[in-house]
């Protein structure tokens, strides 16, 4: 593929599967339009940003099978808009200042967007808190 093309434009290419040609493309969410969602209006700016950055975010997940653009991406306008979504996230949980609102939230879950990334020895691991201090105490009993 040329490199000069965006995601958008990559992901759109179809991919050579032996003799046969496939095209994946993930449905964006309904309310995914041209049209702003505060009032009836033509979109603000961040709106038609939001909307490019997860068209962009569509392309990745085509190509690649996950929303998990990593940090060190090559395309670094996507690896921290992700990282930023991911940020404001929190935010909002807490209930703090963000500039993440509940329908982009909802367009992003669409997607399967991972909010939480692990790092360290447990990013393996989903294990809930109870079963690893069932571990620990196994260990503990065995081993002292």
């Amino acid at each position: 593929m040329d490199n000069s093309k965006s995601l958008s434009e990559k992901a759109m290419e179809t991919k050579a599967n032996g003799s046969s040609v496939e095209q994946i493309q993930v449905k964006l969410p309904e309310h995914f339009t041209e049209t702003s969602t505060i009032g009836n209006g033509p979109l603000s700016s961040r709106e038609r940003k939001f909307n490019h950055m997860l068209s962009e975010l569509n392309s990745y997940k085509t190509v690649n099978g996950d929303c998990l653009v990593p940090r060190k991406f090559a395309d670094s306008k996507l690896a921290n808009w992700v990282i930023n979504k991911r940020r404001e996230y929190k935010l909002h949980e807490l209930g703090e200042k963000s500039n993440l609102n509940r329908q982009e939230i909802d367009s992003l879950n669409v997607l399967g967007f991972v909010w939480k990334i692990r790092t360290g020895p447990r990013k393996a691991s989903n294990l809930s808190w109870n079963e690893l201090l069932h571990q620990l105490k196994k260990y503990n009993a065995e081993f002292g």
